[in-house]
């Protein structure tokens, strides 16, 4: 609503036989809010999700040799916590991912990819001595995927396409390898007609309660989709 609440981006684009890149800027607000305490009542101290403003270096590639295809991106995040001792507010972070992709006979396809993410100025949060900063602090870096200084993962995707490719299974996961929490989810999707399609799924989280999958145990879901294009 005002000139102060902009946000700002810019990228540029490489597109070439066989090798594409990109670098790009951007400046906003983050999408992920995080919890911070703005006063006390009667009852205890009063939260908020509070949307800080970052800035975002990024850069990418993808190169295709033959049926294989490797890709890969990485991302300087810059928040409002230079010194990363503030407990409502992320620290900046370098994140990268690296993943390569094949198709085998006509529709089955597998992608693996390795991510890192590095906070800088970390600080655990379970050191600090006010218990509501501390419990603010680790819901935040649950959120954040700020947990430790540097957390590994993997992720792939299955996916196949069968019955004159009516139908569509796929297998989607991501392992964090410094904590072993893991969220999964499968698809299955059957094209009834030209206009009608339908799908079945789920969403699982599995991992220790003090891990960013873990924490969301609560939230596994099976979903069913019944859609019409014209």
């Amino acid at each position: 609503r005002t000139f102060a609440n902009r946000e700002v981006g810019i990228k540029l684009d490489k597109v070439g036989e066989g090798f594409d890149a990109s670098v790009s800027y951007f400046q906003g607000f983050s999408l992920l809010p995080d919890m911070r305490i703005v006063g006390s009542d009667g009852a205890g101290s009063i939260l908020e999700l509070h949307y800080d403003r970052i800035s975002v270096f990024g850069a990418d590639f993808a190169r295709n040799f033959g049926r294989f295809g490797f890709r890969g991106e990485v991302a300087y995040v810059d928040t409002q916590d230079d010194t990363g001792t503030d407990p409502g507010t992320k620290n900046p972070y370098l994140f990268w991912i690296v993943g390569i992709d094949r198709t085998f006979f006509d529709n089955l396809n597998i992608n693996v990819q390795f991510f890192q993410r590095q906070t800088r100025r970390y600080h655990n949060p379970e050191d600090l001595t006010d218990p509501i900063e501390r419990d603010i602090a680790i819901q935040n870096s649950l959120l954040d995927g700020q947990r430790d200084r540097i957390n590994n993962g993997i992720s792939f995707r299955i996916s196949d396409k069968g019955f004159n490719d009516t139908l569509e299974a796929e297998l989607f996961a991501v392992i964090n390898l410094t904590r072993h929490d893991r969220f999964v989810r499968p698809l299955l999707t059957y094209a009834f007609s030209d206009h009608w399609k339908g799908t079945l799924g789920a969403e699982l989280y599995h991992g220790a309660a003090d891990s960013q999958y873990g924490s969301l145990t609560a939230n596994k879901s099976a979903f069913a989709e019944l859609r019409y294009g014209f």
